[in-house]
């Protein structure tokens, strides 16, 4: 799916520093929707800043990608997959290795 792909593509191109932006476009459509996290920089120094940081970004990721309503299997899958590569880059792009480390402790 080529929307499943710009998003991604898009997501690479978010910085996160005390906020994450990441511009959606969908092929085909002139909509376009904007991810947009917004956390105090200081929530990186403890355990629990980083975990509501991580829950911040996965609910993003999961409101960019998944709709609501009847799908076939394959576009579930396909949203369910757009999500976790959104997490996975707006992750990296944080440049934070406790944020990834529990990433990778999530999802394995």
């Amino acid at each position: 799916m080529q929307t499943l792909k710009t998003i991604r593509n898009a997501a690479i191109l978010a910085i996160v520093a005390m906020s994450v932006t990441a511009p959606i476009t969908q092929a085909a459509s002139p909509d376009v929707a904007e991810v947009n996290v917004t956390f105090d920089a200081r929530d990186f120094s403890t355990e629990t800043g980083v975990s509501e940081i991580y829950r911040k970004l996965r609910l993003k990721a999961n409101q960019a990608c998944i709709t609501n309503g009847r799908k076939a299997l394959a576009d579930k899958i396909a949203e369910r997959n757009c999500a976790a590569d959104l997490l996975t880059d707006l992750v990296l792009n944080t440049n934070n290795t406790e944020l990834l480390r529990l990433h990778r402790a999530i999802t394995g």
